[in-house]
């Protein structure tokens, strides 16, 4: 099936419009993490913006513009993005019904951006504020990106490697929070298609806690009470040479949350004895696409490198 060359942009910025709260004055934003914004960008720079024009398309029926950044330094660039001197970044324009998640950039705007690319036209994308940066924090985001480099993996399975991190957090007053963020990178120089459609459960966990018995994790209790759809052709997702993608039990960027005891989780969180806990995570995809017209579709199992964590 030919892809229609539009398509990418408008899943990307879809995010935007469904986002928006009616009669809201302000935007309504899921987190986002920094790390997962850095480790899925294909381009980081620090820019300014040296022109706004007409883009010559619509999407959802609104007319858009396309910011002319210059490019000053180049944090990160995947295999095939290169070194631009200057990129296009497709935006709703000016004038017309507002949207309050609407992101735009004016003239002579500088700063930091983690960008997507549409490899079909070369345009640039940014779908949540947190990928614009202030001038000022480049040294953090250089130390970011470096660190994100050292994240360690799993063994590559057919050029996939899956990759398992623990973000603790600690409200106060309230137990201690210990997050599992599962992402996949593309260790080849070809695209890796995966699907990410949460009612396969694609990720499987192997918990062991303190007793060093295993334990079931309930990340997918909340399907119980969902109905989805189908397999959708948007649950599929493309991950460019050198790129990465998160997978998540919800949300792509959420991760497999545990909470110390005592305390009273939700659902979708795991009571975590007093102790030393272990978590393996695989990612199973038997989804190959082809009811739509897909191809080159990674299949299989691919396990991440055994996260760790003490609950107190």
């Amino acid at each position: 099936m030919q892809r229609n060359p539009m398509r990418w942009l408008a899943a990307s910025l879809a995010f935007l419009s469904m986002c928006a709260s009616v009669g809201a004055a302000s935007a309504m934003w899921a987190p986002a993490p920094l790390e997962v914004l850095a480790d899925e960008a294909d381009l980081i720079i620090a820019g300014r913006v040296t022109a706004v024009g007409p883009a010559g398309f619509a999407l959802f029926n609104r007319p858009q513009d396309l910011a002319t950044i210059e490019v000053l330094r180049v944090l990160k660039s995947l295999p095939g993005v290169g070194q631009p001197k200057q990129i296009q970044l497709v935006q709703p324009a000016a004038g017309g019904p507002g949207v309050s998640t609407d992101l735009r950039y004016a003239l002579g705007v500088e700063g930091i951006w983690m960008l997507k690319r549409d490899a079909a036209n070369g345009f640039y994308v940014v779908n949540h504020p947190f990928q614009f940066q202030p001038k000022t924090d480049w040294r953090k985001m250089v130390d970011l990106v470096a660190a994100r480099e050292k994240v360690a993996g799993g063994k590559p399975v057919d050029g996939l490697v899956a990759r398992s991190e623990v973000f603790q957090t600690q409200p106060q007053p309230g137990p201690t929070f210990f997050e599992v963020r599962f992402s996949l990178k593309n260790t080849t120089d070809q695209p890796i298609t995966v699907c990410r459609y949460a009612g396969n459960k694609p990720l499987q966990t192997e918990w062991t806690g303190p007793d060093g018995q295993p334990q079931a994790s309930v990340h997918y209790d909340w399907l119980q009470r969902a109905r989805l759809a189908g397999v959708q052709e948007r649950d599929f997702v493309v991950i460019p040479p050198g790129g990465v993608r998160y997978v998540g039990p919800n949300s792509p960027e959420s991760g497999v949350f545990f909470q110390s005891i005592p305390g009273r989780p939700n659902a979708a969180i795991n009571s975590a004895a007093a102790g030393d806990h272990q978590v393996a995570v695989t990612f199973v995809n038997p989804e190959a696409g082809k009811e739509f017209d897909l191809e080159n579709v990674w299949t299989g199992e691919v396990t991440a490198n055994v996260a760790t964590f003490t609950a107190p």
